[in-house]
């Protein structure tokens, strides 16, 4: 023990010793470190003020000497008597003499060391001033600089001060020839040196001081590491002993469990019969219960499994090794689990109850629990009889969900009726009405346009209707099919802006359309009938349920992959629908309040009729919604390869729909300057003109090149990819007699000279006016077709 408790001192001893040499050996790291820091900023000081005599020498030695005021601290130089105008007079009577850059750098260190402490000293082996003489520091530098170094640096004492001593050469320049040249120095010689001299005192105490806090941190850190160690030293000892104690009371326990081993000996002969009897039991019980199509179990107080059979394991997914390792609360909830099988507070006996029990993948399986509690071995078990009812509980489920979903079709059907019936009776009750009103004699033309008027619109919301009606019954029995062609999607959302921009103004809205792409681009190959119909049924929804604000429509490209997509979106600022509706405003007859039917008319048929319909095209439709801010709905299909080029459909395209028409092109990068100018010319003029749009200047040489009946161009001068000059030139080379007008923000005369020159046959400001259309018309269109 002894040994022991010797051989853990010994231990302690050797990490102390350690941990103290380690705290000294990083104590003298760090002196050695600091130390090196203290030398190196006073040569960093030494360097800089050397670095500054050279800087002030050389600023005076450029200018030849500087003039001063004689007086006794600056007397006339002696060594200058050489210079003519060594001393001279100003017309004021002032004396003044010329101090050359030794004399100026002299007095300037003089000052220096006054009042910092620092010395600065010029001096040479060839003295001119002998006060400049070197002294034996000094002499042994020169020395050592003529035979090829370029600085000394040295610690000595200066009046018993411990000062860093640094000095480098002089070379001489030309500018020093004027005082020095007669002393036989050429361009480049040694011509002495200049010593500065750092007093060392304010480093060195900044030195002390951080060794000394150092030392400190150092010996508070070593006094707790020591405190530590002798803590833990204390504590190991109090374990061994403790351990030393625990294993002799082990001893004399197992004296007397050898004792007591006999005693059992004896007892366990008497108990292999009573086992071997039970043995015979639970094999009688194992055989029935294997047998049994209903799951069985035995569990204990613990809820541990002390018997499963086949049904059992094989209803919950675990072995028979694996089912003993858990409990039946891991298959159930634990609340239930305490509630059925551990309350002794209430009989459960022979009470069925419906549990969820989860297999070994996690998967519910739904059953129905039997337990008894039996005594085995004078301890309570509790038997439990378990039937699976997944089964009788999915119907139970189908039966509940079909009655809601009948009771939702049978609401649905209700509300869609009552709304048919209000669809129905308003426009017809308005045409019935006013169809009587039109009959009394002595109306106004102006009442009568007007109850015209109301028996149209009356009709044209009695024919939605029923056109409504119709598409949803020829959806549900598959009788519309997919007939593609080719179309220009720019003109298929143009005639519905068309169409819906006067409903949007009565209703002071702002209504944009948006298009990614020029007419000549925008050919695409689909059924056009279906896609005009489900953005015609978008915003028809947006405009009834947008009050203030905007709606705006149009599209955009969406590149996935090597695929393209293009994604038409109708916005409005409307009523917004809540996030929990999303999916089921597209669902037959519903809308996401009750009484919006009251409100704003509709049966609810108009998304379900074009969510239908984009599946037809191979479309995506979903929507982006806040309430009482507004909606965007997206539909997105794949942009299908053509075998015909984009130059030949629109050739067809042209010539087929608008053969008659006489085509203008507007070459214009920005959308809202071309819908201006597009409505100037269709405004008075519907029938008579097609405008075609060009986003930039290569567009218009394109559609020139392949359009043969463009009567008009009307060219931006400001666009992307090729300006409206190049383009004037380029189209100009194509087609000789061609109209083309300018079109600028701006138009001075340079540029006017300018769009002359490349092609133009005049240029205008914007915007236009409906003036300066008709003029155009007038002059370059009506004479091509008197």
């Amino acid at each position: 023990m002894i040994k022991v408790i010797n051989s853990y001192r010994k231990f302690y001893l050797i990490v102390f010793s350690f941990w103290t040499l380690f705290l000294i050996g990083l104590f003298f790291i760090e002196y050695i470190k600091t130390k090196e820091e203290a030398q190196n900023l006073a040569i960093t000081e030494a360097r800089a003020h050397f670095n500054k005599d050279i800087a002030l020498r050389s600023w005076v030695s450029l200018h030849g000497g500087i003039y001063v005021p004689i007086d006794s601290a600056t007397p006339p130089n002696p060594a200058l008597s050489q210079i003519p105008e060594r001393d001279i007079i100003t017309p004021s009577g002032k004396k003044l003499t010329l101090m050359n850059p030794a004399y100026m750098l002299r007095q300037m260190n003089e000052f220096f060391s006054k009042y910092y402490g620092i010395q600065g000293h010029i001096t040479s082996k060839k003295l001119i001033r002998l006060a400049n003489k070197p002294d034996k520091w000094e002499l042994n530098a020169l020395n050592e600089f003529e035979k090829g170094k370029k600085e000394i640096i040295n610690y000595s004492k200066i009046n018993g001060q411990d000062y860093l001593r640094l000095m480098q050469p002089l070379i001489t320049e030309k500018s020093c020839l004027k005082c020095h040249e007669h002393q036989g120095y050429k361009v480049g010689d040694i011509r002495g040196g200049i010593s500065i001299s750092i007093p060392m005192k304010s480093h060195w105490l900044r030195f002390y001081e951080h060794n000394f806090r150092n030392f400190i941190v150092l010996i508070i850190i070593w006094f707790f590491g020591a405190l530590g160690l002798a803590f833990t030293y204390k504590k190991l000892k109090i374990s061994w002993l403790k351990k030393r104690e625990i294993e002799d009371n082990l001893k004399i326990q197992n004296k007397e469990y050898s004792t007591l081993n006999e005693e059992y000996l004896t007892l366990n002969e008497e108990l292999k019969y009573s086992i071997q009897k039970i043995a015979e039991s639970e094999e009688k019980f194992k055989a029935i219960a294997n047998q049994s199509i209903d799951a069985i179990i035995l569990s204990n107080d613990l809820g541990y499994f002390v018997y499963a059979n086949p049904a059992f394991l094989k209803l919950v997914g675990y072995s028979e090794e694996e089912i003993y390792s858990i409990k039946i609360s891991d298959l159930t909830n634990e609340n239930i689990y305490n509630e059925y099988f551990l309350n002794e507070k209430e009989n459960k006996d022979f009470f069925p109850i419906r549990i969820n029990l989860r297999n070994k993948n996690g998967n519910e399986v739904f059953t129905e629990v039997l337990r008894n509690t039996i005594i085995i071995d004078n301890k309570k078990v509790i038997l439990s009889t378990i039937r699976d009812i997944s089964e009788q509980i999915h119907k139970e489920q189908e039966l509940i969900l079909a009655k809601e979903k009948a009771e939702k079709s049978d609401k649905l059907k209700t509300e869609f009726i009552h709304n048919l019936s209000h669809e129905i009776r308003t426009p017809l009750n308005g045409i019935l009405g006013f169809s009587d009103l039109l009959s009394k004699p002595n109306l106004s033309t102006e009442k009568q346009n007007l109850y015209i008027d109301i028996i149209k619109n009356s009709g044209k919301l009695l024919l939605r209707t029923i056109n409504d009606i119709l598409e949803i019954s020829q959806l549900e029995t598959q009788q519309i099919f997919y007939s593609e062609k080719t179309i220009c999607l720019n003109y298929l959302l143009l005639d519905l802006f068309t169409e819906f921009e006067t409903e949007a103004k009565n209703k002071k809205l702002s209504f944009y359309l948006q298009k990614a792409l020029s007419d000549y681009e925008s050919i695409i190959l689909t059924d056009e009938a279906k896609l005009k119909s489900i953005v015609k049924k978008l915003l028809e929804n947006a405009v009834k349920f947008t009050h203030s604000g905007f709606v705006e429509f149009g599209y955009t490209i969406l590149k996935e992959n090597k695929n393209y997509f293009i994604q038409i979106y109708v916005k409005d600022t409307g009523i917004g629908i809540k996030e929990n509706m999303y999916n089921a405003i597209f669902e037959r007859f519903v809308q996401e309040e009750a009484d919006i039917s009251l409100h704003s008319g509709g049966l609810g048929l108009g998304l379900t009729i074009a969510k239908e319909k984009a599946k037809i095209l191979n479309a995506k439709i979903h929507l982006e919604s806040s309430k009482n801010k507004g909606s965007t709905f997206y539909l997105t299909f794949k942009i299908k390869n053509n075998e015909l080029t984009y130059k030949n459909e629109l050739l067809k395209l042209l010539s087929a729909k608008n053969f008659n028409k006489i085509k203008i092109l507007v070459a214009e990068d920005e959308e809202t300057n071309f819908l201006y100018i597009e409505s100037l010319f269709t405004e008075d003029y519907a029938d008579t003109f097609l405008i075609l749009h060009a986003r930039n200047g290569k567009e218009a040489i394109d559609i020139c090149t392949e359009i043969v009946e463009i009567k008009l161009v009307l060219l931006d001068l400001e666009m992307p990819v090729l300006n409206g000059f190049q383009a004037a030139k380029a189209i100009r080379e194509i087609k000789p007699d061609l109209p083309i007008i300018a079109q600028t923000i701006y138009a001075d005369t340079f540029e006017m000279e300018k769009a002359h020159k490349n092609g133009f046959n005049e240029i205008y400001t914007k915007p236009l006016t409906d003036i300066v259309v008709k003029k155009m018309i007038e002059k370059y269109i009506n004479p091509q077709h008197r």
